[in-house]
């Protein structure tokens, strides 16, 4: 089969389930209805969680553990140089190298990965925060679209400028 006929073979059973996808699983009605895979697919497409956080709690684990054993084998390596002047070999050894890369391999790797995963968890807080206010009641407005406030407020709120 040539690359051509794949990719239009592929593209034509990735859209017809793409339609089946959204008939069967995409429509809020149908959620209860599913078994837990396919309630886990709807999940999936809503972004319901993030698959991302997943992926990069692994990589830090893979990264980590690969700075310790790297940093491990560079104390035990090294190479050898010639020197044309006393015209000797020596041997030079990347020992200091494996401990700073022991130790500081993982500081580092941990320092980047923070950063990365805040970003993450204020994505998912926000979610979480806007699916708390979705479900909970609404909220009682006053006749210009800001929240009514009690007369204890409105004493305490009297320093506010006027809306324009």
């Amino acid at each position: 089969m040539s690359l051509t006929t794949a990719v239009i073979i592929s593209s034509i059973v990735a859209l017809i389930l793409s339609v089946l996808a959204f008939v069967l699983i995409m429509p809020k009605s149908k959620r209860d209805g599913l078994n837990k895979f396919f309630r886990w697919v709807y999940d999936l497409f809503h972004f319901r969680f993030l698959i991302l956080e997943y992926i990069i709690k692994g990589l830090y684990v893979i990264s980590t553990i690969g700075s310790i054993c790297f940093g491990f084998f560079l104390l035990f390596s090294g190479y050898e140089s010639y020197s044309f002047i006393n015209d000797s070999y020596s041997f030079q050894s990347y020992a200091l190298e494996g401990l700073i890369v022991m130790i500081g391999g993982p500081i580092a790797i941990r320092i980047v990965f923070e950063l990365i995963m805040m970003f993450i968890l204020v994505v998912k807080n926000t979610s979480e925060i806007n699916m708390k206010m979705d479900a909970s009641p609404s909220v009682k407005s006053s006749d210009n679209g800001k929240p009514a406030k009690s007369a204890d407020n409105k004493k305490e709120d009297s320093d506010e400028l006027p809306d324009l």
